[in-house]
């Protein structure tokens, strides 16, 4: 009976020995994930920080390495493409995106840069979807909207333009680019009685920008009033700077007026020619 028991309180000590050796084990693999997994979001601080001050060489490096800590890392994929659409690596970023989507299927950033480079590929039906989606995920997501306006614009369809627009700015009515792609999509669809109004009122009371300005110019070319418009064009830069308003000018509305765009390039060399001139004069 006392053989008995002995061999019993053996086995339970030996059974209480190997489930302690596993615990240690099984604590010391949580750590050791804990460790990994604190390494890596350590690294993509750093990393977001060196993004944010242009070093986008370091800041991929390390990108990498926390991946390597952490293959599931969120994120880090998004960014790495980023980094590679600053680099001029569009296959890179595209590569970096869908690895992003693969783990993480509801980036809305994610979806929204991957349907703009697709755009650049000229991949238009699979930018519309992935902008869509972005969009269905985050209606207030601006990259997304902006470039799924564009790409119905590009399509001749100003109306879903300016219905994804008008949806947006209902959320984010002081967003000064979306206002100025509504609008144009609103001349673009023959819809500018919506708006000469207001924007009359603003040229009259003397408070409208350089962006209204180029709005007014649209107007008149849609008119086929060509020296107005190049009137229009030129008080656009008593309001904001040619690099500014060149930068408008890059509406798919313009493509169609490549002749009134080039005399305002051709105005605006000659303006920054005769002010080095001066300024030779003064030295």
């Amino acid at each position: 009976m006392s053989l008995k028991i002995l061999s019993i309180s053996a086995l339970v000590l030996g059974l209480i020995s190997i489930l302690t050796a596993a615990f240690s084990v099984s604590n010391y693999m949580s750590l050791q994930d804990d460790m990994r997994s604190f390494r890596s979001e350590q690294l993509y601080d750093q990393a977001l920080r060196d993004i944010n001050q242009r070093d986008f060489e370091l800041a991929q490096n390390k990108l990498k390495e926390a991946l390597n800590y952490n293959p599931n890392l969120k994120n880090a994929n998004f960014q790495l493409a980023f980094i590679s659409v600053a680099n001029d690596e569009k296959s890179a970023a595209t590569v970096f995106a869908e690895k992003e989507l693969e783990i993480y299927p509801d980036s809305a950033n994610t979806l929204s840069l991957l349907g703009t480079l697709q755009i650049m590929e000229e991949d238009m039906v699979s930018a519309e979807k992935n902008l869509k989606k972005a969009i269905e995920i985050e209606g207030t997501n601006r990259d997304a909207v902006l470039n799924l306006s564009h790409l119905y614009r590009g399509r001749e369809q100003a109306s879903k333009a300016s219905e994804i627009l008008e949806q947006f700015l209902a959320v984010r009515p002081k967003d000064s680019m979306a206002q100025f792609k509504y609008q144009m999509a609103l001349i673009a669809g023959g819809r500018q009685s919506r708006i000469v109004n207001a924007l009359q009122l603003r040229i009259n009371s003397e408070v409208a920008t350089g962006s209204d300005y180029i709005l007014a110019t649209a107007i008149q070319l849609y008119n086929g009033d060509t020296k107005q418009a190049y009137t229009a064009l030129n008080e656009s830069l008593k309001k904001s700077n040619s690099q500014e308003i060149l930068a408008l000018l890059q509406d798919p509305f313009f493509k169609d007026y490549s002749e009134v765009i080039n005399q305002f390039s051709t105005y605006q060399k000659q303006v920054l020619e005769q002010a080095k001139a001066n300024n030779s004069k003064k030295d």
